[in-house]
């Protein structure tokens, strides 16, 4: 809904329009989402963050990560994960920056359920 047709709508008594952007505004802005970082030494760092600001993360964490894949020559390098539970619904963003093998990659990671895993991959 535009800027003018709110107006318009609060003007002639008309508030669900109104009312409706300000809710979806305030659900947008206050939906956090649980964070944490680990690394081989476990969980480093952990917080909530505006579920806006995730995608910001993760491509932050993938311009490290690339970094380590060069550096390592690993087959692959995972530096994220979203956590889902049954329901579907986002519980928690992980951050990693950890490079792996092929089979190690399956064993930890391809295989687990709920979750959107964000990796790098080595071109072979």
């Amino acid at each position: 809904m535009t800027r003018s047709r709110l107006n318009r709508s609060a003007a002639l008594g008309d508030s669900s329009g109104l009312h409706k952007n300000r809710k979806e505004t305030a659900m947008e802005d206050v939906y956090w989402v649980r964070w944490s970082n680990w690394t081989e030494a476990g969980m480093v760092e952990f917080g909530q963050m505006p579920r806006k600001k995730i995608l910001e993360n993760l491509q932050r964490f993938e311009v490290e990560a690339k970094k380590v894949l060069d550096k390592t020559g690993a087959d692959h390098v995972v530096y994220g994960r979203k956590l889902y539970n049954e329901d579907g619904e986002l519980e928690e963003v992980r951050f990693y920056l950890y490079p792996m093998s092929d089979k190690e990659f399956e064993k930890r990671v391809a295989n687990q359920p709920c979750q959107q895993v964000y990796a790098l991959h080595k071109r072979k």
